[in-house]
Parts: structure tokens; sequence; C-alpha cells
């Protein structure tokens, strides 16, 4: 999603906290974990612009690392917790 002009994009629903903040554009990306959007990179601006085609491409990508890192934190999480519960099956063994 890319919002140029934030003061009269009609897509945009808080126009005047938009103006108090400064910010003037939007970018808008989906981040997706697995395949599946998961959540979106939302990247504030503080002047207007038309971003090209090369520029998109590079948020994207910047996009899609967020959704790795936030994948690779998922596994870790999980593998963690795995740890943890063969630990305390190991601890009942033992008693």
């Amino acid at each position: 999603m890319v919002v140029a002009k934030v003061a009269s994009d009609p897509r945009v629903q808080y126009k005047e906290a938009a103006a108090a903040e400064n910010v003037l554009a939007i970018l808008g990306l989906p981040v997706r974990i697995a395949g599946e959007i998961a959540g979106a990179l939302r990247l504030y601006y503080p002047f207007e612009f038309e971003p090209g085609p090369d520029y998109i491409m590079w948020m994207e990508h910047l996009a899609h690392q967020v959704g790795i890192a936030l994948e690779k934190t998922q596994l870790m999480i999980q593998l963690k917790e795995r740890a943890n519960w063969y630990e305390e099956v190991l601890r009942d063994l033992e008693r």
C-alpha cells in the first residue's frame, strides 16, 4: 500500500493524528511467515513522495527479512519449550 499524500488520501482514517506526527506519506507492506500474512510493516515518511519500483522492491525485501526473523523467533521459542519439557522428563526419571 502506498499513500503518497496522507492529507488528501481517502484511505487514511486519522489525518489529524498523522499531521500532528508529521506523517506525510506511508508505505505499508505485508510481513509473511510460512506464506501466510502475519502482520504489516508500515513505514512513515515526513515528506510526500511516490516511491519507484526499485524502492518498493527494496522495502519488500526488508519486510521479507522481518518475516524470516519472526519465524526464527517462533522456532527458537518452540525449541526452548521442547528442551524444557525434555529436561523436566529427565528430572522426573531421576527421582
